[in-house]
């Protein structure tokens, strides 16, 4: 039966007209902060992408990175895109080698590192001008222009405490320097706008990313206001969450300019966009929802029109999409709120996977352009179907040592921001990891993290990937049947390791912020932990970018990287460059063993677990 759309999220934004005029904040490249106020701004036109071969060689020797760590190792991409991390050096904190462990639980070998916080007292970092300086004049001899760039200087952080909550060690790891661009004073983001480098205390290059463009000013454009891009944001919320999740939504955007990835290299225009953040009420909790970028240009010469239509038949789903405007080739990705989708085609038909009786049916489909310029469209379907058996069962599977590695993922804003796990999912499998699960919408629950359901899920893997809003008190869920929809700090107390899981990664805004309702980190996360080694998160909010988790995944799988480097080498590269990650851990009671320079499975060396009664305290590491 053909069912009622309820909004066509395209038809909004061209529906939406130009006659209302709003004083917009946007920053200035020389006082920090200005007003714009008008109805059109300027496209710019690409006339280079990346370094070449050449600059990249010369600005690794103006940086004293040795050739030996440039050669066969990717250090300048085909596309243009300079990016190296030093695996032994970034965010180091000294150990002790205390040999070999005791097998884990599925008879991997574990390696004993502990920590020696006499040796991290005496660590120093280089002081922030001077890193600047350094950095620029080296970026000069490469012939790299930075045009009218901010500096913003940042440093990783590390934090160390008793089971009491005690502070042992506390210091600063290394210093990063970006360099920020503006167009007409608006902020140019996104990972084909990343300029930085991290240096360690004695003015070694950590990491470095050069990620650019060179513009030319072209045509005026005109824009959505910002009341008008304010409401779009709002109505796509609306469609992906239940209504009990949304009360009292406050939206707020602000203009930017977007860079796709130098990857993305049909790129030949950078529009205006609009970048969007909300919190919502959950309960008495105000969540931050993860933020996400609009086009801010009307009209379909430089942004796509599409169109979705939908219909069911029984427990099956057809849609198929009119694209219209933008710059083809298009790149189309489906989702929807009960099973990931991987068709890329402009039609589509599957068979709906609920876990529990469900009466409705969320389609989303993403168009991208050849410019990297994103549009959605939704629509909503009743359906009557009874629970059905899970899709992935993470009980049927014989677990046979050392080849099998497990993940899971969970995806709780599928039906607002699509599949932003595909990309872990995609990485994972070609690794040879075995999926157990992927929930998605309102497929995924919050009992599969508390006991004791998580025994049966999200413990029984060796990671599981989580997407969805939160704040400092935990993250949510869409679905409202199972549980109270929010994982609170203190709702999986002694659950999180105790059968299997090491790593759980949460692509989630502020769950590890540093202080919440009067508790720091330590005091809201550390009884969850009963074996599990790591726990990543954002202390800031974090943007819903699609390439993120697969660019998690791809650093996690890739040798040398440690869990902890491929989390936060994922957000330098794919998130904007105000966004804060932290890892959090455990160390062992008596010789202060840690999972800090933990591996992936086969991909070098990983720490034994560290049961509830033998943690003797917790560290957390943060940075951009």
């Amino acid at each position: 039966m053909k069912i009622k759309k309820y909004v066509s999220i395209v038809a909004v934004i061209i529906a939406f007209s130009l006659a209302i005029t709003t004083s917009i904040t946007v920053a200035d490249d020389q006082a920090g902060r200005k007003e714009y106020d008008g109805k059109e701004l300027s496209i710019y036109f690409v006339t280079k992408s990346g370094a070449t071969e050449k600059e990249a060689q010369r600005l690794a020797e103006a940086l004293g990175i040795s050739a030996r760590m440039v050669e066969g190792k990717g250090f300048v991409s085909e596309s243009g895109l300079v990016a190296f991390i030093d695996p032994d050096r970034f965010q180091y904190i000294p150990v002790k080698e205390l040999g070999v462990g005791e097998p884990d639980e599925d008879g991997h070998r574990t390696t004993l590192e502990a920590f020696d916080f006499e040796a991290l007292e005496e660590m120093k970092v280089v002081e922030g001008r001077k890193a600047e300086e350094h950095f620029a004049k080296a970026l000069k001899k490469a012939e790299l222009n930075l045009g009218k760039a901010k500096a913003h200087v940042s440093h990783s952080t590390f934090e160390a405490v008793d089971v009491e909550g005690k502070t042992i060690a506390k210091a600063k790891l290394d210093t990063r320097i970006s360099f920020n661009r503006f167009l007409d004073g608006i902020p140019l983001m996104g990972p084909g706008a990343s300029i930085s480098a991290t240096f360690d205390g004695k003015n070694n290059v950590t990491r470095l990313r050069y990620a650019d463009r060179e513009l030319k000013r072209g045509n005026t454009v005109s824009i959505l206001s910002q009341a008008e891009a304010e409401d779009y944001f709002a109505e796509l919320v609306h469609l992906g969450m239940p209504d009990r999740q949304i009360e009292d939504l406050r939206v707020n955007a602000e203009l930017v300019y977007y860079a796709p990835p130098l990857e993305l290299n049909t790129v030949e225009v950078i529009i205006p966009f609009y970048a969007c953040s909300a919190t919502a009420m959950n309960g008495k909790d105000e969540v931050a929802l993860l933020t996400e970028i609009i086009p801010a240009v009307e009209g379909i010469e430089y942004v796509p029109s599409v169109y979705l239509d939908a219909s069911t038949d029984g427990s099956y789903v057809q849609a198929q999409i009119d694209i219209k405007g933008g710059t083809p080739p298009y790149r189309i990705d489906w989702s929807s709120s009960s099973i990931p989708l991987h068709e890329s085609d402009r039609s589509i038909k599957y068979k709906i996977k609920n876990r529990s009786s469900t009466e409705e049916e969320i389609v989303m489909v993403t168009v991208t352009d050849a410019n990297g310029v994103s549009v959605k469209d939704t629509i909503r379907l009743d359906v009557y179907l009874p629970a059905q058996t899970a899709i992935f069962s993470a009980t049927s599977i014989h677990v046979i040592w050392p080849f099998l590695r497990f993940f899971g993922t969970e995806n709780a804003v599928t039906n607002q921001f699509g599949d932003l796990e595909q990309g872990f999912i995609d990485e994972m499998l070609a690794d040879g990891v075995i999926r157990l699960f992927s929930w998605t919408g309102m497929n995924a629950w919050e009992q599969d993290f508390k006991a004791p359901e998580d025994s049966k899920w999200i413990d029984k893997t060796d990671i599981t990937f989580y997407v969805g809003h939160g704040n400092g008190n935990g993250f949510t869920f869409e679905n409202t049947s199972h549980d109270d929809s929010k994982l609170d700090y203190n709702d999986a107390t002694g659950d999180w390791g105790d059968k299997n899981l090491e790593w759980l990664a949460l692509y989630s805004c502020q769950v590890l912020e540093e202080s919440w309702g009067g508790m720091n980190i330590f005091q809201r996360w550390k009884q969850e932990f009963d074996g599990l080694h790591l726990l990543l998160g954002f202390q800031t909010n974090a943007a819903a970018r699609s390439s993120f988790s697969g660019a998690f995944a791809h650093n996690m799988l890739s040798a040398c990287s440690t869990v902890k480097n491929a989390w936060f080498d994922a957000i330098a590269t794919d998130q904007p460059s105000d966004r804060v990650g932290v890892v959090m851990g455990p160390w062992r009671a008596g010789d202060f063993v840690t999972n800090y320079n933990d591996h992936f499975w086969m991909k070098g060396s990983v720490g034994p677990d560290i049961p509830g009664g033998d943690i003797g305290g917790f560290w957390a590491v943060t940075g951009p």
